[in-house]
């Protein structure tokens, strides 16, 4: 989550929980050589705009705030 917050692009494994927690803007890799090729291949506007993305949700979906509230509606407090 840090590295949402830091704008920096990600590349993640292609998994459900990756792409809930990304809202599915992350780079997705379902293999070394996906990941090779997303590395070799992901031109830089394209990295800036998937660190831009992370950036707006994580500032969105992954503050202490917005956690502490979604732990209290859980705990019904």
């Amino acid at each position: 989550v840090e590295a949402m917050h830091f704008g920096k692009p990600i590349l993640a494994f292609d998994c459900c929980f990756n792409r809930k927690t990304t809202e599915d803007k992350a780079l997705f890799f379902d293999s070394s050589d996906g990941l090779g090729s997303l590395l070799a291949d992901t031109d830089i506007l394209t990295a800036k705009q998937v660190g831009y993305d992370m950036q707006e949700v994580a500032r969105r979906r992954y503050t202490w705030s917005v956690v502490a509230r979604q732990y209290f509606a859980l705990l019904g407090n």
